[in-house]
């Protein structure tokens, strides 16, 4: 860090940095600390979305006038969050869909079956992931269950 200062306007703070001649600024919430870095357009990080080690990069395409831009924050603490009962079920029947839709792409009939009701754009594994999650909604209101 070359230099730095702190800004404080309208309860919300910035870090700033200078890199090379450019001054980058750092919004930082004043509850929840949280640093997130923005790469630059030339890194061939650029565009990079997913998970590496403890980093989260994640492609907003609406930023920087509509060019994109990635973000890089660190994994959230999660250790501290208990699901609630009905999330448990809702966990468990999606994962049952995933597994049915994956079963459907292994099976040539069935993903056949499947190609000829896509809608534009859609994947056969989406159509399937769909089509379950709709009969098993129906058969939760069948049963009274929400």
């Amino acid at each position: 860090m070359v230099g730095s200062c702190f800004i404080h306007s309208f309860r919300m703070d910035y870090r700033c940095f200078q890199v090379g001649a450019r001054v980058k600024r750092l919004f930082i919430h004043p509850l929840k600390p949280m640093f997130m870095a923005h790469l630059a357009q030339n890194t061939p990080l650029q565009g990079l979305s997913g998970r590496v080690g403890n980093l989260i990069f994640k492609f907003y395409p609406h930023l920087n006038n509509g060019k994109g831009r990635t973000v890089v924050s660190k994994l959230p603490d999660m250790s501290g969050i208990t699901a609630s009962p009905r999330q448990e079920v809702r966990r468990g029947v999606f994962g049952e869909a995933v597994a049915y839709a994956k079963g459907v792409i292994r099976d040539p009939e069935k993903r056949a079956a499947y190609e000829e009701v896509l809608k534009p754009g859609q994947s056969v594994f989406n159509a399937a992931l769909s089509n379950y999650m709709k009969r098993q909604k129906e058969e939760m209101n069948a049963k009274g269950e929400d």
